[in-house]
C-alpha cells in the first residue's frame, strides 16, 4: 500500500484508516521503503508527516513532559497528577527546541510544559505500537 504522492508534491493521505490499512503501512519492507527509501539510515528518513498518516491540523492543549530520550504529550492534561500513570501518552515530535528542552532530552533532568499548540494526530501507531503528535 502505497499513499496517492503527487511527482513532486505532499504526501496524500486520506482521513482515516482501519487496522488492517495501519498494520499494511507498518509492515516493515513497506515501512523501510516508504520512510526510509529501502535503506535503514537516519540520513534517508523523510519525516514524520511523509512516512505515516496524520489528522489535519488542530488546536491542542496538555502537558508536554521531556526526559532523556523521551518526548511524551498528554492531551488535554492540565497538571502532572493527571499524567502519573503515564496513560494517553503520544511520542511528540517538534523542530521547537531552547537550551533547555535540548538538555531534558539528553538527560539533565525532565521537565514538564503546559502547552497549547496546533499539531497533528498520527492517525496509526508506528512501527513500534507508539501513536505521535507532530507540531
Amino acid at each position: 500500500m502505497t499513499p496517492a504522492q503527487e511527482p513532486s508534491g505532499p504526501v496524500q493521505w486520506k482521513a482515516a484508516y482501519s487496522a488492517a490499512e495501519c498494520k499494511a503501512l507498518t509492515e516493515r519492507n513497506a515501512f523501510l521503503q516508504r520512510c526510509f527509501g529501502g535503506h535503514f539510515a537516519d540520513e534517508n528518513y523523510v519525516g514524520a508527516l511523509k512516512c505515516m498518516p496524520y489528522s489535519r491540523p488542530e488546536r491542542i492543549k496538555g502537558i508536554w513532559v521531556v526526559g532523556f530520550e523521551s518526548s511524551a504529550f498528554h492531551p488535554g492534561a492540565t497538571s502532572l497528577q493527571q499524567i502519573s500513570d503515564g496513560s494517553d501518552r503520544i511520542w511528540f515530535d517538534t523542530d521547537y527546541k531552547t537550551p533547555e528542552i535540548v538538555a531534558a532530552g539528553q538527560g539533565a533532568g525532565t521537565r514538564a510544559y503546559l502547552v497549547e499548540l496546533v499539531g497533528r494526530r498520527s492517525l496509526c501507531e508506528d512501527i513500534y505500537g507508539v501513536r505521535h503528535l507532530a507540531a
